[in-house]
């Protein structure tokens, strides 16, 4: 089933600069939240691998999302925590392990290691099976 307030495939909304800066900081801090490392954060973000200084950048709030897939990759991270949130709900710490716990779904990889394997298109498939798993609960 297709999200309905997904973008893959479209053109961002034309969001301004200042609100670009806004995403930036909240995907710097789920990042941060998430306990991961500048390689695996650069990752996630499709950025050059160690890349501290964009990163650094972008924690200050300059504008993320320039490029569609950029933009992409941030919204779809925001989702993934999202159902993240609501699948773990009773448990905070097993929330934000998630990303870095090894999962049956992906043969036993984290999902993070699909992310980083598939780019975009592993941000998709986490993403698409927790909301398979949301509507399972």
């Amino acid at each position: 089933m297709s999200n309905p307030n997904s973008y893959e495939g479209a053109d961002p909304p034309a969001l301004d600069a200042l609100q670009r800066g806004v995403l930036a900081k909240v995907v710097m801090k789920l990042l941060d939240l998430w306990m991961l490392g500048c390689e695996d954060q650069a990752a996630l973000l499709g950025i050059a691998p160690g890349n501290r200084d964009v990163l650094d950048r972008h924690r200050q709030g300059e504008p993320i999302g320039a490029s569609s897939e950029q933009f992409e990759r941030a919204l779809l991270l925001l989702e993934i925590h999202d159902r993240l949130q609501i699948l773990l709900a009773s448990n905070g710490k097993l929330a934000g392990r998630g990303m870095t716990s090894g999962n049956r779904a992906f043969d036993n990889r984290t999902p993070l290691e699909v992310i980083k394997a598939q780019g975009t298109e592993g941000l998709s498939m986490v993403r698409s099976y927790l909301e398979r798993a949301r509507g399972a609960s």
